[in-house]
């Protein structure tokens, strides 16, 4: 989505914030949010979580010391970018702390090769509130619970991130004024509009959307800066 924004292939799209913040660094500010879900309690951020295997025994951050992680995806939010800063802020030296790293190419794809033993544990996304043998009540354990490739009672849940704003929807800046707010407004009104699919969008539901601003993601757009910065120091 992100080099699709950047050639001008596409008009609009939902992402994750860091996403968002990659696409806006991408296309120099050529893109713009204009609304984000709502959680079932009003809110409008998630969480990174960290979740093993219940059969690996470990139930713990510290326990993780030598044994291996899967991220989700380097453009995401929850999967890798929030999870790697606030560890490293807490003094884990991801390099030297995880016997290894890698992405599993998606969210679903990250708690699947934690199922199959291919890692021993994975960041992925949660709402936070709800039900948490049911996945929360939004988010990628919830998909894949309602979809039956997962019992919450298969996982141990090891970690939480700090609150994280929901992706935005985001169009090209270039569109007229009038489109995006006839965009905006048609979120507005999904919900009771058209609840169904509403529903299905945002699996399970929630409370809507309100309108957003750029401000907004302003710290993850510093944590691709810094994350940029490491990689070409690295190189």
């Amino acid at each position: 989505v992100m080099q699709a924004f950047s050639a001008g292939q596409i008009e609009a799209s939902s992402m994750g914030a860091s996403g968002y913040a990659g696409a806006w660094l991408d296309t120099n500010g050529a893109v713009e949010p204009l609304v984000v879900p709502l959680e079932s309690d009003g809110s409008s951020s998630y969480i990174s979580v960290m979740v093993t295997r219940k059969d690996s025994g470990i139930t713990s951050l510290e326990q993780m010391k030598g044994k291996s992680l899967a991220w989700a995806d380097p453009n995401s939010t929850s999967g890798y970018l929030i999870p790697r800063s606030e560890l490293r802020n807490s003094g884990v030296d991801i390099n030297g702390f995880f016997s290894r790293t890698g992405f599993a190419g998606g969210h679903e794809q990250a708690v699947v090769a934690v199922l199959q033993k291919q890692y021993d544990a994975c960041c992925t996304w949660a709402s936070g509130i709800g039900d948490q043998s049911q996945g929360f009540s939004r988010g990628n354990l919830q998909a894949m619970v309602s979809k039956g490739m997962l019992k919450m009672s298969d996982l141990n849940l090891i970690w939480k991130s700090r609150p994280i704003p929901n992706g935005p929807l985001v169009v090209r800046s270039a569109l007229p004024a009038a489109f995006k707010e006839d965009f905006t407004n048609f979120h507005l009104a999904l919900p009771t509009s058209h609840p169904k699919i509403y529903s299905d969008i945002e699996r399970g539901g929630g409370k809507g959307y309100e309108r957003v601003t750029h401000a907004m993601f302003e710290p993850i757009m510093q944590l691709r800066r810094e994350e940029a910065a490491e990689r070409r120091r690295r190189s």
